[in-house]
């Protein structure tokens, strides 16, 4: 234990007693929840003022520390040669082409020392991973954390329970994050990495996947990501995977839906209704500076009228909303799937959301829209930013969950019994995609193209509530609540 994280737990002992007082005394905030549950929210929940008190070093070394596995995990760390990058960046600069006058270009230079995307396999020792005769399935994982913190290393006490519970195999990136580098950086890896299991090396241990054989996964801006490279494969023109499963996932940047900012997420999430802010350091410095070069060229390129859905709210707030892209950048839909004019044509997507998180409307929205091709369309403001796709087609096979109770990515609180549902549907959805006999149709529902369930603290499947399908008729999508949304100040060096 590290001296830094000893202090954080002993100034929360008042805390800890005064949460060990109130559930006893008065019972936990919610039914379902037990003491550990309850004493993990308050403590994680106060954790996260302290990232103002802390330079967004000191944040990415404290997230990426690794987080143990048993003996009977296999854990195998390599790196992904350059040339899958370099291939997906030739379909990728096509691809954001329309959009290059708001992206930063810091994406394409990997450095003289990068010496590759760093990976990891995580597997089961007793299954014989590369043995043809019994691999079926394998997902590609992206780790969460706001797209700057967080690693593949830290997140393995989940990746192994899902490699365990669904038989698969699973190979876990360190995509690059911000402020080092900004959009599509993250994307670019993660395609990269999906590149490299469609096609491995001459002198790889195995053969190539086929593409029902792979799954992408994520958890809250790694499922974002997940969802957002799925999109990315589908518009160059790769073969696409089995399905996509987004834990909690970040689809939305631009805060637009009414979960975001209702004074019940205050109550009910550890996530803030504010935008990080840390204390000033060297990384911080280079970053705001590189923010203000883009910001400058946007600028410098405004008459020309990118093809960017923008509402007009983002001309009015100068500073960044997020260090991952350019508030101008934040509805590409490669940013925020949410706010793509076309997710008609996708292979299935199991979406998890918990019933008190802020991200709970948009997740609830996206099932929809995904499924209902026609139905939910872009605000009105983006007709005549964008052209009008020809291709609403074929609507997109979604089963979405929403379970009560439950915070921002509760899965990976393993110990509870709505992680553990969480996980066994997930390993489900994992096992049935990839069946080689699996045709879409099979999936729940899917002569409506939804599946969607209200799942309770035991398990069991309940109709959603009117009060999780109000999003549906918000007129706001897209539209960024900056005049409630609000960014606690940084303190000074």
């Amino acid at each position: 234990m590290t001296a830094a994280l000893l202090r954080d737990i002993v100034v929360r002992i008042p805390l800890i007693t005064e949460t060990l007082i109130i559930h006893y005394r008065n019972g936990p905030p919610k039914p379902s929840w037990s003491l550990k549950f309850h004493l993990i929210f308050v403590v994680l929940k106060s954790l996260i003022p302290d990232f103002q008190r802390k330079t967004i070093e000191q944040l990415q070394e404290a997230s990426m520390r690794p987080n143990p596995t048993p003996s009977y995990v296999r854990i195998d760390e390599f790196k992904l040669p350059n040339i899958y990058r370099e291939k997906a960046q030739t379909y990728l600069e096509k691809l954001l082409a329309p959009y290059e006058q708001v992206i930063d270009e810091s994406w394409k230079f990997l450095g003289n020392n990068d010496g590759g995307l760093k990976a990891e396999w995580v597997s089961i020792k007793k299954d014989k991973f590369f043995d043809e005769g019994t691999r079926q399935r394998v997902i590609l994982y992206l780790h969460g954390g706001v797209y700057y913190l967080g690693s593949s290393a830290s997140i393995r006490g989940f990746t192994y329970r899902l490699a365990e519970s669904s038989g698969a195999r699973i190979l876990a990136i360190d995509y690059r994050m911000a402020p080092q580098t900004e959009f599509p950086s993250a994307i670019h890896d993660a395609l990269a990495a999906y590149m490299y299991l469609l096609y491995p090396p001459t002198n790889s241990d195995y053969k190539p996947f086929k593409p029902n054989q792979i799954v992408l996964a994520g958890e809250s801006a790694g499922g974002g990501l997940a969802i957002a490279t799925l999109l990315a494969i589908r518009d160059i023109g790769l073969p696409m995977p089995a399905g996509v499963i987004g834990f909690s996932p970040w689809l939305d940047l631009t805060f637009s839906t009414p979960s975001v900012t209702k004074d019940e997420s205050n109550v009910n999430d550890y996530l803030p209704g504010y935008l990080f802010a840390h204390k000033p350091s060297p990384l911080s410095d280079k970053y705001e500076n590189r923010a203000a070069v883009l910001d400058a060229k946007i600028k410098s390129f405004k008459e020309l009228n990118p093809k960017i859905h923008c509402h007009p709210s983002y001309g009015i707030v100068e500073e960044r909303v997020n260090m991952y892209a350019a508030n101008e950048a934040l509805a590409i839909p490669y940013v925020s799937p949410l706010l793509a004019e076309d997710l008609s044509g996708l292979p299935p997507l199991l979406l998890q959301a918990g019933n008190g998180e802020r991200l709970r409307d948009e997740i609830i929205y996206f099932a929809h829209k995904a499924s209902h091709t026609t139905k939910y369309q872009l605000p009105n403001y983006n007709d005549a930013n964008s052209e009008r796709s020809s291709s609403l087609k074929i609507p997109t096979n979604v089963q979405l969950e929403v379970f009560d109770d439950m915070p921002h990515v509760w899965q990976l609180w393993h110990f509870c019994e709505p992680a553990k549902v969480s996980r066994q549907n997930a390993a489900e959805f994992i096992r049935r995609v990839t069946d080689i006999n699996f045709k879409t149709g099979t999936l729940p529902d899917a002569e409506n193209k939804l599946s969607t369930a209200r799942i309770t603290a035991t398990g069991e499947t309940r109709p959603l509530t009117n009060d999780q399908l109000e999003v549906l008729d918000w007129q706001n999508i897209g539209i960024p609540p900056y005049t409630d949304l609000k960014r606690v100040q940084a303190p000074s060096r």
